[in-house]
């Protein structure tokens, strides 16, 4: 919502997945998908995780 207007409909995922509806409704990602998109950045090889149990295993997968 913003200015009391719906601006976005969806799923969490969905909703996070949009940086432009993100920025427009001054939200943030969970702490746990700012970390994987920090890892990102310095080249692990890791998808955007919503959950904790989600990117536990999306690393298990990156260190095994």
């Amino acid at each position: 919502m913003s200015k009391g207007k719906i601006i976005g409909d969806g799923t969490p995922l969905e909703i996070f997945s949009s940086p432009e509806l993100i920025k427009k409704t001054h939200l943030r990602l969970p702490m746990v998908a700012q970390l994987m998109e920090m890892l990102q950045e310095e080249g692990v090889p890791v998808g955007v995780k919503f959950t904790l149990e989600e990117a536990r295993d999306e690393l298990l997968k990156v260190v095994k």
